[in-house]
């Protein structure tokens, strides 16, 4: 849950900034209250092909930009305004409050919001992305164990060596969703009894963690190599009355290789919460999709970690805004039903910031900003920008 303060001025705002050490946070400003932190592309009430904008965009242009611009395409699209996963964050608090104060519409609201994400929870693809072509879908592949995603598998171990209890809660958060109705509380019923017996003796045993043995095991099974093996015993075991699911021994074998590949020389504690976590997810996503059940074109999931991706300095305002990403993830499903006019549906990350910052004076802000060197000209450095900028001031509008 996001802790919720409010500022009425720069200097109360840099004060608490200080306070709270949020110089180890990323911010994004927004200068009206919408309903969640969202990427562009999401924003539509159904699921929008934003991959073939962003490729159209490239086959009109392409010839002119440069090769840094072409290996960072998607952020170069992002920053002229074509649809994208990716959401602007600052590591700048100063550049954030800028943009949840600057407003061209009058009848806006008369508040701003800055929110906060801890750096810790964020997992950079940085190395990844001149890999990317511009249709792919990372997390897509990261559901289908593709082994190009490695690289982001070491940092998902890295990431729960640090978070221990995070990756926890995910597990068993996600295993709940899987009583989506009776037919699913069937197949599981096994799988919820172990969770449930976790609970209750983590509960009387506070440093009870998932790599604990439990007496109740016939052999010194950990929960989470228990919890794995009737995951997948659960969907081996299915019939078609039970779900449209399962998951197969080939996906199966082809998560253990990429967990191999992903670790090959590196020195970690092999453990299988990983593996648990990407088997159970992609279980989750395939039984609250089959089409059967589902009417839904757009669902949320939550995850304790946001990939995040810093471009190079394509553009000039991309050093002056202190740019950083974060992908917001995202799952597609092309079904073929003929009870359901579109056949496109989408899972989307939700982004829950730590700290939500309600900005009020938003002018009186803006000119203290101004007095600093943080303004229209600084944020973006085009001509237009500077020209609106001078006149602005020559004016005294």
């Amino acid at each position: 849950m996001a802790k919720k303060f409010e500022v009425n001025s720069l200097s109360e705002y840099v004060n608490f900034v200080s306070r709270n050490n949020l110089n180890n946070f990323i911010s994004r400003g927004e200068n009206k209250k919408f309903d969640g932190i969202i990427a562009s592309a999401f924003r539509y009430q159904t699921p929008i092909k934003f991959q073939n904008m962003i490729l159209q965009f490239y086959n009109t242009i392409g010839n002119d930009v440069t090769n840094m611009q072409r290996e960072n395409f998607v952020a170069f699209s992002q920053h002229h305004g074509i649809p994208t996963n990716l959401i602007d964050f600052s590591l700048s608090p100063l550049v954030s409050l800028f943009f949840a104060c600057y407003d061209t519409d009058t009848n806006s609201d008369k508040s701003g919001y800055v929110y906060f994400i801890n750096k810790s929870r964020l997992i950079s693809i940085n190395e990844m992305v001149n890999s990317f072509t511009l249709g792919d879908n990372l997390f897509q592949k990261l559901m289908q164990f593709n082994l190009s995603i490695a690289p982001i598998i070491a940092k998902l171990y890295t990431y729960e060596h640090t978070h221990t209890q995070e990756v926890q809660k995910i597990i068993i958060d996600w295993t709940s969703k899987l009583k989506v109705d009776l037919i699913r509380k069937r197949k599981y019923k096994n799988l919820f009894q172990i969770i449930n017996q976790f609970r209750k003796e983590s509960k009387l045993k506070t440093e009870y963690t998932l790599h604990s043995f439990s007496q109740d095991f016939d052999t010194k099974y950990t929960y989470s190599e228990k919890i794995l093996e009737q995951l997948i015993k659960s969907n081996q075991d299915y019939n078609k009355q039970y779900s449209n699911f399962s998951l197969y021994d080939e996906e199966i074998a082809n998560c253990y290789k990429l967990i191999e590949v992903a670790l090959v020389d590196r020195q970690y504690v092999y453990d299988k919460d990983i593996l648990l976590m990407l088997l159970l997810m992609r279980t989750v996503f395939e039984e609250l999709f089959d089409y059967r059940y589902t009417r839904d074109l757009i669902k949320t999931f939550d995850l304790p970690f946001y990939f995040s991706y810093s471009p190079p300095n394509i553009l000039s305002r991309i050093e002056n805004q202190s740019s950083l990403f974060v992908y917001q993830l995202y799952y597609d499903y092309d079904l073929i039903d003929p009870y359901i006019e579109e056949t496109e549906h989408r899972m989307i990350q939700n982004i829950s910031p730590d700290y939500i910052l309600k900005v009020n004076c938003k002018e009186e802000i803006l000119d203290a900003l101004d007095s600093v060197g943080i303004n229209l000209k600084f944020i973006y450095s085009d001509y237009d920008n500077i020209a609106k900028y001078i006149k602005s001031k020559s004016l005294g509008l």
